[in-house]
C-alpha cells in the first residue's frame, strides 16, 4: 500500500521533490496527462514513474508508439534504471504503426493487454502519435473510457505528449478530460534544464507554479524548489 500524507490512497510519483507538493503522490484512480515541448522531459518523467512502481513490486504497463523496447531500456539505462530482473512485474506494449491511425484499435489493444496482467499499478502510455493521425473524436472518445478504466482498477495513468501541431481547440478539450495536469517548460538558465508545475490533481491542492529542475543521473528529474 503506498504511503500517503492524507486519508487519500496515493501512489509516489517517483520523481524527486513533486511528492511533497501533492501530498504524497497521485491519488489512485487517476489519469494524469504529462505535456511537455522537447519530447525528452515528459518521456523522462513517465519512466521514472515506471521506475518507482518497479522498485516498489508494482505491476507496470508502458505502452509505447515513438520507441522499441531496446531504445526504451537503454534509456533507462542511461539514467540507472535497471529493468532486467523485473520480468514479473513490468509488460513493454509497442504499438504497431499500422494501428496509429486508429485510437480505438490502439486502445482495444491496450485493453486487452491490460485485462490479460489483470491491471496494473501504474500504465505510461505515449499518445502524441495516436493524437496527430487520429480522429480527434477517437481521441477524446479512448481518454474517457481509460480514465473510467483507471478508476475502476484504482490504477495510475500517465498520459504523455509532446505539445505542437495539436489543434489548440483539440488540446484544450483532451486537458480538460484528464484527472491531472503536468506541464513543462525549457528553460533559458544555464542552471536548469527546465521547468514544471502541476497545473491540476483531483483531489490536491498544488501550486500552480513553475518549479526549476536538473535531470540527474540515478535520480532523473529532481525538482529545485527553494523554500
Amino acid at each position: 500500500m503506498s504511503q500517503s500524507k492524507d486519508d487519500i490512497d496515493r501512489i509516489a510519483s517517483g520523481i524527486e521533490g513533486l511528492d511533497d507538493l501533492i501530498k504524497g503522490g497521485f491519488p489512485r484512480g487517476s489519469f494524469i496527462s504529462v505535456w511537455g515541448f522537447d519530447g525528452l522531459s515528459e518521456t523522462i518523467f513517465a519512466k521514472q514513474f515506471c521506475f518507482k512502481g518497479l522498485e516498489r513490486n508494482e505491476k507496470v504497463l508502458y505502452v509505447a508508439t515513438t520507441e522499441t523496447e531496446y531504445v526504451f531500456r537503454r534509456q533507462m539505462d542511461e539514467y540507472g534504471w535497471d529493468t532486467s530482473d523485473k520480468a514479473s512485474t513490468f509488460t513493454f506494449l509497442e504499438i504497431p504503426e499500422t494501428f496509429l491511425t486508429d485510437f480505438n484499435a490502439a486502445s482495444r489493444l491496450i485493453y486487452d493487454k491490460f485485462e490479460l496482467l489483470k491491471g496494473a499499478d501504474r500504465c505510461c502510455i505515449v499518445m502524441t502519435p495516436l493524437v496527430h493521425l487520429s480522429p480527434p473524436a477517437h481521441t477524446l472518445g479512448a481518454t474517457k473510457i481509460w480514465r473510467d478504466r483507471f478508476w475502476r482498477s484504482q490504477s495510475v495513468g500517465i498520459a504523455v505528449y509532446t505539445r505542437g501541431g495539436i489543434p489548440t481547440p483539440l488540446e484544450v478539450s483532451i486537458r480538460a478530460s484528464f484527472d491531472g495536469v503536468i506541464d513543462f517548460l525549457p528553460s533559458e538558465k544555464e542552471e536548469f534544464d527546465g521547468y514544471l508545475r502541476v497545473s491540476k490533481l483531483h483531489r490536491t491542492k498544488t501550486p500552480h507554479e513553475y518549479i526549476p529542475f536538473n535531470l540527474e543521473p540515478k535520480l532523473g528529474i529532481v525538482l529545485k524548489r527553494n523554500d
